[in-house]
């Protein structure tokens, strides 16, 4: 179901707000799987692609058309209410390009409403924002609403990351991070709720473009990057965060301010060097209990010396975490091969749990604790699957479970979000992908309840 609202009668404001005092009904799931779209795809350097707000779970993602011609290139946000299977899709972007790198991302407002972020993959450099009409609701949207950046911008805008700290007064402020002049991560911030925004410079700079990942807490946004696309270098992984106007390294030095020259990734704390047998990209990042960042990423080993299209049929699947003084930093298990020739470092990807950051879901062509391939008999061809591993000793080994088996379909790019204290919302895409701007997906979704275990 396709939903576009642009003006609510009297009843249908009495209706949307009785279906919003419906949603904090005491949580009881329906089923353990579901489907959220037929048609769906996402790229991983904006967050959060999915929230669950109270019982809500409210995902976005870009359509090819592969189902409906008439939906290729929008921009959707998917929505399920947990308690009672309820669900539907509405539309934030007619045909705004058939790219995974277009999907949005979420923010539920200080007034309790949802802001959605999104841009084009650098075909222009407007940042596109709509809000949700209404708290806890998700199938009414106001007008779309822009931000241009300026003409340094020459490679146009791509990707948000939208976050919310605490100023020193108590009060809320919001971030974008996106691409954008330098092909940097460059900084939007809005102190009125996202009706105004303004920018603020940029927290890293260099000669290439790096990619990040973000995660925050009350008071700081902590973010990982690597120096260039990886394509480019032989990419180390470095570590910092943002609090106030003040960045910060992994123990607390400040070496650099918004507003002002930002510093290169060089200038960061080090997690992994980088060498041509093993080239970092990030994968997710999270924060445990004590406020650390906990992140997982990938290394291609097999690509020295391989022209473009040749490597990438070996990755792995690193986990890191930051001590309060050190970072302890190991192989988790085998990543398998690319996803695709020419983007020989696109893998099936990872998240972490945010309830439990010791487990980790990875998607793998490859058996986690010995690479070797997995094969499904019903075809006898290699697919891509999902398991969860879990840590007892802080990443230095890890226990596996199958969570699909002896599949037809590839399961790539799992998302994990945090519903409560206790349980778990598991999202990835299954089906096929022969580039961002070609793929035949499914977003399908699983409820881990930690209460069970």
């Amino acid at each position: 179901m396709n939903t576009r609202v642009l003006v609510a009668s009297p009843m249908l404001w009495f209706l949307l707000l009785l279906t919003g005092c419906q949603q904090s009904t005491r949580p009881s799931p329906v089923s353990d799987q579901f489907t959220m779209t037929n048609d769906g795809g996402w790229c991983w350097f904006q967050d959060e692609r999915a929230i669950v707000d109270h019982n809500l779970l409210v995902v976005g993602s870009v359509a090819t058309g592969h189902e409906e011609s008439t939906r290729s290139g929008n921009v959707e946000v998917h929505w399920r209410n947990l308690v009672n299977g309820e669900s539907g899709t509405a539309v934030l972007h007619a045909n705004l390009g058939r790219d995974d790198h277009n999907v949005p991302a979420f923010l539920v407002l200080p007034d309790g409403r949802l802001l959605a972020v999104y841009s084009g993959h650098g075909q222009d450099r407007l940042v596109r924002m709509r809000r949700s009409l209404l708290p806890g609701i998700a199938s009414a949207w106001g007008p779309e609403t822009t931000y241009e950046a300026g003409p340094e911008a020459k490679a146009g805008v791509t990707y948000s990351n939208l976050h919310e700290v605490h100023d020193a007064e108590g009060h809320p402020v919001l971030y974008d991070f996106y691409r954008g002049a330098g092909w940097d991560p460059n900084v939007l911030r809005s102190q009125d709720s996202g009706a105004n925004w303004e920018s603020v410079g940029r927290i890293m700079a260099g000669p290439g473009r790096p990619y990040l990942k973000y995660a925050s807490d009350d008071q700081c946004v902590h973010f990982v990057a690597t120096e260039q696309h990886p394509r480019d270098a032989d990419n180390s992984l470095w570590h910092g965060y943002l609090q106030g106007q003040d960045l910060h390294d992994s123990s607390g030095e400040v070496i650099g301010y918004l507003g002002s020259q930002a510093p290169t990734p060089e200038q960061y704390t080090r997690i992994f060097a980088g060498r041509s047998d093993a080239v970092a990209w990030p994968a997710d990042l999270q924060l445990d209990s004590n406020g650390r960042p906990v992140v997982i990423y990938t290394v291609q080993i097999d690509g020295q010396n391989q022209p473009r299209g040749k490597g990438g049929r070996d990755h792995r699947f690193r986990y890191a975490r930051w001590t309060g003084q050190r970072w302890l930093d190991f192989e988790a298990g085998h990543a398998g091969r690319r996803l695709y020739p020419g983007e020989d470092d696109y893998t099936g990807l990872a998240a972490i749990d945010p309830v439990a950051p010791n487990v980790i879901y990875i998607s793998t062509d490859a058996d986690p604790m010995t690479g070797k391939p997995l094969m499904t008999e019903a075809d006898g061809l290699r697919h891509r699957e999902l398991f969860m591993g879990r840590s007892y000793d802080g990443g230095r080994s890890w226990d596996w479970s199958p969570l699909t088996e002896q599949s037809i379909d590839d399961h790539i790019r799992p998302i994990a979000v945090a519903w409560g204290e206790d349980r778990t919302i598991l999202l990835w895409l299954q089906g096929s992908m022969k580039s961002y701007t070609d793929y035949e997906f499914q977003i399908q979704g699983r409820i881990i309840d930690h209460r069970l275990e």
